[in-house]
């Protein structure tokens, strides 16, 4: 999603005021112009517009690398159990990694990642939309690459982690068997 696009769905979709403001509840200390700068970073991850849901039986997950010891209360990028399995099919029918179908930076692929399972027992709004293809340049041996992901996984957007309960699940492979 462009810049103009996300910007403009900030300011004529209900569903964008709807993000703005659970960034808000989330994240209190932002300032206005903050959130809505986090929003539209967080926007311009996904392909095609945002549609508003309420999560089912109050599961989420989140991949990160095994090295942190928590998920950071300020990560949007999550994903339900039903889409993280559509991830590892389309990885398995693909050949590829999951970091390619989640369009992971560079900096976050590992062999292996933590898979975090956030719960809550009060209603919580995800907004869920396909991750866009990314392109990046990293140094690789002294030698700039650019590195190209297709995406195409479904990702569920929570700007408000406030209810929720963090359990590490173990450790799951970025390449899929």
């Amino acid at each position: 999603m462009s810049l103009d696009e996300a910007n403009n769905f900030l300011r004529t979709n209900p569903t964008g005021e709807k993000m703005l403001d659970e960034i808000m509840k989330g994240q209190p200390n932002l300032s206005l112009e903050q959130a809505r700068n986090k929003v539209i970073e967080t926007l311009q991850s996904g392909s095609n517009l945002p549609t508003e849901n309420i999560l089912k039986d109050g599961v989420i997950y989140k991949l990160q690398p095994s090295e942190y010891s928590s998920v950071l209360p300020i990560t949007p990028y999550l994903i339900t159990p039903e889409h993280y399995e559509q991830a590892l099919q389309m990885a398995k029918q693909q050949g590829t990694t999951l970091d390619k179908v989640l369009g992971l930076p560079e900096s976050n692929v590992r062999n292996e990642f933590s898979l975090w399972k956030l719960t809550t027992d009060k209603p919580a709004t995800v907004f869920t939309n396909t991750i866009a293809p990314t392109q990046e340049t990293v140094l690789q041996n002294g030698i700039e690459q650019v590195i190209q992901k297709p995406g195409g996984a479904l990702q569920d957007l929570l700007l408000n982690h406030n209810s929720f309960k963090q359990e590490l699940m173990g450790t799951i492979s970025n390449s899929p068997k």
